[in-house]
């Protein structure tokens, strides 16, 4: 068994635990405990090790297992903060939310609204963009003043919350590399949101295909007929 076929294996147990914990929240904070937030990260600036796509392959499992939790968000907001050498700047916090659509940054100060931040409510911090052509990327804490949290849900009854900054200064703010530019850090999170997809319908399909043999009519599985039997063999 291979690297990559255990780590698919692990997280395929641990996301079909999903029904038996309690409540999303101790189902993050197990996931934060196995440093799942710090795969992809090098060992060296305090991350978990392994790639991308070991960390895609923890996104299929959470997707297969309707996981709801902040993990796309917060490992995406460490990686751009290790990126930098400033993951040590968030030791401690439990959650770490991001935004990569930009704030108006004057003299380094932050104003305005965002909507739709994930998990803000709960998180300590926030990584958010900005319109600061040379210090694009802000670590900003959620409880410090000049933070207004508004909060929401989105269609699946998911945080998504919109935050408002009044005249808020933020932790630190710092220019990324070629690969945490704002517009690289976006098409990243499409990257995970699709591996979640992905996940989602592996385990339509596996439903659907299980219901299609289980199912009887006239007294035999349903897909047996020749009409569903193109379709679920």
């Amino acid at each position: 068994m291979n690297s990559d076929t255990a780590l698919a294996d692990m997280a395929k147990k641990f996301f079909g635990r999903v029904d038996s914990l309690s409540d999303e929240q101790d189902l993050w904070l197990e996931c934060a405990k196995l440093e799942w937030n710090l795969v992809g990260i090098d060992e060296s600036v305090g991350g978990a090790g392994g790639s991308l796509r070991d960390l895609a392959t923890l996104h299929i499992e959470s997707g297969r297992g309707s996981a709801s939790i902040p993990l796309l968000e917060d490992a995406t907001a460490r990686a751009c903060l290790a990126d930098a050498g400033l993951l040590n700047r968030i030791d401690g916090a439990h959650m770490v939310t991001l935004h990569a659509e930009r704030v108006r940054s004057v003299d380094g100060v932050l104003s305005g609204s965002v909507s739709n931040v994930p998990w803000a409510s709960s998180a300590e911090y926030v990584v958010v963009a900005t319109d600061d052509a040379k210090l694009p990327w802000s670590l900003v804490n959620l409880r410090s003043e000049g933070v207004r949290i508004d909060p929401g849900i989105n269609i699946a009854g998911e945080p998504r919350d919109a935050v408002h900054f009044e005249k808020c200064s933020p932790e630190t703010s710092w220019s990324p590399s070629a690969i945490t530019r704002p517009v690289d850090v976006q098409l990243r999170c499409a990257l995970l949101r699709g591996c979640q997809l992905l996940g989602v319908l592996e385990k339509a399909v596996e439903l659907s295909s299980s219901y299609a043999q289980d199912r009887e009519q006239f007294g035999k599985p349903i897909n047996k007929f020749q009409a569903v039997a193109t379709i679920w063999p």
